[in-house]
């Protein structure tokens, strides 16, 4: 089961919205299991607002740019471990893709002709999508490539398709041509809400807690918790719920704005047990003075939880003066010795990063 870190939506690294890795352990890709529903699903009216559709221009949509070279999709294959796809039958599909995109006069369902003419199958579109997104220095053009091979998977009934796509679009720019309500994402919308309404699947109800979440009501607040407590209990007994980090974080944000601590604490609690870093992370802000924090840090900042790093060299740094003034000058030492390894641990980390981006990218 994979588990959901925190990582930016922009690059659709965590189904969706991304999301930190489990503490001690490796960040796990941020997508849904691949399901595709048998036979046609109940499709609710989409009920998008009236600012969509054709009277919001889409100015900031990008333009196709460069078509990735086949051994990216090679690479990609083989570092996620697809099922349905090769390397080369990935660069085939996205070279299709690519050219009937690049289509200046297209018609309004040109992406449905696209896989019929072609033959593709939801899950071969969708795990090109993934491919697709893997390099760490993507950009926009591929982006807009892998949400629109999402939409049609989704259009073709794959639920993670669907899912790992709503969770990005939900929260954007009602100007953005990425908003849930633009036109271009009907599939995602109707799949999405379909699997809301029937209340079966635990991610999709994750992705109902998140979107009332986002709205800061009061009311939104109760119906967003409603969503995360159900997932829990459904999730227990689903094949898999890949959205249970993000599941447990949304109830303590929810109990966080209701002023409930405690219950708050027992959720973060439960999700550090789990092997969460986010649970780690969650306590430690909560309670910044409590005797276990620095050891709720090291936990965090173990699992590569970046903010958790800076937070944990301070946390030293704030213990070195307080041994130091109480004249416990040894342990001042050591906080001050631990504060610097973690400088350079953080430091090494960022340049890895940054040098990671780069190679990357000098292979386009």
């Amino acid at each position: 089961m994979f588990r959901l870190t925190t990582a930016s939506a922009r690059h659709g690294r965590a189904l969706l919205t991304g999301f930190p890795p489990p503490a001690v352990q490796a960040a796990a890709p941020a997508m849904a299991t691949r399901r595709t529903l048998k036979g046609k699903a109940p499709r609710p009216s989409p009920g998008s607002n009236k600012k969509s559709g054709p009277s919001m221009l889409m100015k900031d949509r990008p333009e196709l740019g460069t078509p990735r070279p086949l051994f990216h999709f090679q690479n990609a294959v083989k570092s996620l471990r697809s099922k349905h796809v090769t390397g080369k039958e990935a660069h085939d599909i996205y070279m299709k893709y690519f050219a009937a995109a690049a289509v200046k006069e297209k018609p309004v369902d040109w992406r449905q002709t696209f896989v019929k003419d072609n033959n593709i199958s939801a899950a071969k579109l969708y795990e090109t999508a993934m491919a697709l997104m893997s390099s760490p220095n993507s950009s926009d053009a591929d982006f807009d490539g892998f949400c629109n091979m999402l939409d049609t998977a989704a259009g073709q009934g794959d639920d993670a398709a669907a899912l790992t796509l709503g969770r990005m679009l939900h929260n954007r720019s009602e100007k953005s041509y990425l908003h849930w309500d633009q036109m271009a994402w009907r599939n995602t919308r109707e799949r999405c809400r379909a699997l809301i309404e029937a209340g079966r699947d635990p991610n999709a109800l994750v992705l109902k807690g998140l979107v009332y979440l986002s709205r800061r009501t009061s009311e939104d607040n109760r119906i967003a918790l409603e969503a995360f407590i159900r997932a829990e209990e459904i999730g227990k007994g689903a094949d898999s719920f890949e959205w249970y980090s993000s599941c447990l974080r949304g109830q303590s944000e929810v109990y966080i704005r209701k002023g409930n601590k405690t219950k708050a604490a027992e959720v973060l609690t439960r999700l550090g047990e789990m092997g969460y870093a986010e649970g780690f992370w969650g306590l430690a802000k909560l309670f910044p003075k409590d005797e276990s924090t620095i050891y709720r840090l090291q936990k965090a900042a173990s699992s590569g939880l970046m903010p958790a790093h800076q937070a944990l060299v301070n946390e030293h740094e704030r213990l070195r003066k307080l041994c130091k003034a109480q004249g416990r000058e040894e342990e001042a030492r050591r906080h001050e010795r631990d504060a610097a390894e973690w400088t350079l641990i953080m430091r090494a980390e960022t340049t890895r990063d940054r040098k990671s981006k780069l190679a990357a990218k000098s292979d386009l």
